[in-house]
């Protein structure tokens, strides 16, 4: 057996076929005898020994695709008597089984982490959700901070198309598309609880990620406008949360810059006899009363009942009003639009040759 594995790496594509056949009766041969088992007990054990061997040989297969450097490092670990178990059955196709695995694999972070990371971009829900669960007391590594992060702000962008597959299959001269669909929108909405996680952890990355995505928002026509323009998407709400928590300075300049175009997409109706008013700068004017700590109802926003209990002004009259006061504060201090100065007038501070109180309809 040992020949004919170093009989694999020779030049002759003859020897490499002959070893390559040896292995295979070897393995053959092995499973023949697991199989004979004629008694109940013993036959339920060889088949779940089986089940592990397919296991281990599919995360064995997913060893050997990492680069080359660490490849000794993880194999060495992953076949260790108390991981080899764990590595399996995150490998099963079995998602109750792959879930399971998941506070065991936790345990053993951060030699897991790039078992963690398959995980929590699991197509099943029960293995990314219980994933998530176990790492909630984790110290994360950077590219687990990007995984939830993705996941929890920009998994609506046009980059993260729905994961659909399809196979031709030959019927009797016949071709026949199937399509296999993944329940993308599910884990959109699942994006709430990887928010959670990402807020618990409150990495030290997590400002320049927020400062970064109001700078993608301030250019024309991006997702990430898109995102901050209604409080109806997930991933806005999941991003709010998160500029609660830190509250960036570096934003503020590339959010002044979005109330410099026009608002548009404006929504007006009565909700519980109560007058209601949103549009594509509302959560805008939030987020620089958040970043100024003050509190939002001193700018006249109240938090209505609606999707998920979202921050809205009553009417464009309060809204317009709540912009300029909070413009004004941050004109006041220093702060004018992205990578220009603020300079003063009297009591007025301009920006250009606009002047704070027509702001919000300067183009």
């Amino acid at each position: 057996f040992e020949r004919a594995i170093k009989k694999l790496g020779s030049t002759q594509f003859s020897t490499r076929q002959k070893a390559g056949a040896a292995i295979r009766a070897v393995f053959a041969a092995q499973v023949r005898r697991m199989i004979n088992a004629q008694k109940p007990e013993p036959r339920a054990r060889l088949l779940q020994l089986l089940e592990f061997n397919e296991n281990l040989s599919r995360w064995a297969r997913a060893v050997m695709r990492q680069p080359v450097g660490g490849r000794k490092e993880m194999l060495d670990w992953g076949l260790s008597p108390g991981v080899a178990p764990l590595v399996a059955d995150a490998f099963s196709e079995r998602p109750s089984i792959r879930a399971k695995a998941a506070d065991g694999l936790a345990a053993l972070f951060p030699q897991s982490s790039w078992i963690i990371e398959r995980m929590l971009n699991d197509r099943h829900r029960v293995v990314y959700l219980t994933t998530l669960n176990a790492i909630w007391s984790l110290k994360p590594s950077r590219s687990m901070v990007m995984d939830l992060w993705r996941w929890s702000v920009i998994s609506g962008y046009p980059t993260a198309a729905p994961n659909v597959h399809s196979h031709i299959v030959r019927f009797r001269g016949q071709l026949i598309t199937v399509m296999h669909f993944v329940n993308y929108w599910q884990r959109i909405q699942d994006s709430a609880y990887a928010a959670q996680v990402l807020a618990h952890w409150n990495p030290p990355e997590l400002g320049k990620l927020l400062t970064a995505f109001a700078r993608s928002a301030s250019l024309p026509n991006t997702p990430a406008a898109q995102t901050l323009s209604s409080p109806t998407m997930v991933e806005c709400r999941n991003y709010l949360a998160f500029f609660k928590r830190v509250r960036p300075k570096g934003a503020v300049a590339y959010l002044l810059r979005i109330l410099r175009t026009p608002a548009i997409g404006g929504v007006n109706f009565n909700f519980n006899n109560q007058q209601v008013h949103w549009d594509n700068h509302t959560t805008i004017v939030y987020l620089l009363v958040l970043a100024a700590d003050q509190k939002p109802a001193s700018y006249d926003f109240f938090r209505s009942q609606l999707y998920g209990g979202s921050w809205l002004t009553r009417t464009p009259g309060s809204q317009l009003a709540a912009q300029n006061k909070i413009v004004a504060w941050w004109h006041q201090h220093g702060i004018a639009r992205a990578g220009g100065a603020t300079r003063p007038v009297g009591k007025t501070r301009v920006m250009g040759k606009t002047p704070v109180s027509a702001l919000g309809g300067a183009r």
